[in-house]
């Protein structure tokens, strides 16, 4: 009888100033089986990527407190990792946020406020990728 096969649990770097939806999404993803770490800032977040960590998933808010935002966050990410999957997210699209004309540097935008279910609906296709 042959083992079963391990599966690799995906990890999730979840980046919002917004301290409710952080425990919203923390949680939510959790249930999903992805292992989360978080931060509240862009800056405190480029440091954590800086450090070596190598989340699988970067899912930050665009506008955030301090000088690192979300624009500046994904190509710290991508340099960090080029096959790290980074979704964006912003509630200021509407308001010319989205200005990003260089997409390179993230995978998916999510507009804010965040719909669970679309951010779902992404994650599951990326887990049905293989761990690279």
């Amino acid at each position: 009888m042959k083992a079963p096969k391990a599966t690799q649990r995906r990890s999730i770097f979840v980046v919002d100033d917004n301290v409710q939806l952080l425990r919203v999404l923390r949680h939510k993803l959790e249930m999903d089986g992805f292992e989360v770490f978080t931060s509240e800032t862009g800056d405190e977040a480029a440091e954590f990527l800086k450090s070596g960590a190598t989340p699988d998933i970067l899912l930050s808010d665009c506008v955030m407190p301090g000088e690192i935002q979300g624009w500046e966050l994904a190509k710290v990410a991508k340099a960090t990792r080029s096959s790290m999957t980074v979704i964006l997210m912003s509630g200021y699209v509407e308001n010319g946020d989205l200005k990003a004309t260089d997409t390179s540097d993230f995978d998916y935008f999510l507009t804010k406020p965040l719909k669970i279910t679309e951010l779902s609906t992404q994650l599951g296709a990326l887990l049905s990728r293989p761990v690279g």
